[in-house]
């Protein structure tokens, strides 16, 4: 997928930014291009809010290869995606929070390449209207789990969050994604139909268009809220 950040060592390299007061406490989507290089023994972050192990949460790779999301020190999800620790090619990771859905199980929702995640090693759902970490006014790491050496190793690309995800109409990967001319190949759509989306206060998109030097601290992100993104 092109214009890749990588995330080349697995052990120093992460971005963060401190968001600030949400659109929607109850609703956001992401939606991330990944391509692994190495899995680790435990966990291998994508995204994490706030810093205390209680109430934080945050996305990431298990050893298996699996998609946690977990909040405080309970799953709310362990998805099981079809290409585990074998994968190699870029694959779409989509996540809906609608805490409002009067539908417990569609409370999160989890989608691999377009196609929705129903096998689950866990699951728990948020309980109705309960407002999210990410997407909160706290400090968001990619890349990084907090207090441990946790980080990704492989590239990221096209990493879009959205703020109120109801509001914007956004209800899963298809506002992200589309199948090609031939119907088998997932595929991002292109820049100018994302810019369109609403992102909200908090959202932001990682387009990475720009050509900058390898030692760059900051850089700002494409979406109309333009939030500037720091990167250790």
């Amino acid at each position: 997928v092109d214009n890749s950040a990588l995330f080349d060592d697995g052990s120093s390299q992460y971005l963060s930014k401190t968001l600030g007061t949400p659109s929607s406490t109850k609703s956001w989507a992401l939606s991330v291009w990944l391509q692994v290089g190495n899995l680790p023994s435990i966990n291998m972050n994508i995204i994490q809010a706030g810093t205390n192990s209680g109430t934080w949460q945050f996305l990431c790779f298990d050893a298996l290869g699996n998609i946690d999301f977990t909040a405080g020190s309970s799953n709310y999800l362990v998805g099981k995606i079809p290409w585990g620790r074998t994968g190699v090619n870029f694959g779409n990771l989509c996540v809906i929070y609608d805490s409002a859905n009067a539908v417990a199980s569609d409370r999160v929702r989890m989608y691999w390449n377009g196609e929705r995640i129903t096998d689950f090693a866990s699951t728990s759902d948020p309980s109705l209207n309960q407002a999210s970490v990410i997407n909160s006014a706290v400090i968001h790491y990619i890349g990084k789990l907090h207090g441990y050496s946790r980080y990704y190793d492989g590239y990221m690309s096209e990493y879009i969050m959205i703020d109120d995800a109801v509001s914007a109409g956004v209800t899963g990967p298809e506002s992200f994604g589309e199948y090609d001319t031939t119907g088998l190949y997932w595929t991002p759509k292109s820049s100018a139909t994302i810019q369109e989306l609403t992102f909200g206060n908090n959202g932001f998109y990682l387009h990475n268009e720009y050509d900058v030097s390898s030692n760059m601290t900051t850089f700002v992100d494409s979406g109309p809220t333009a939030h500037t993104i720091t990167t250790v």
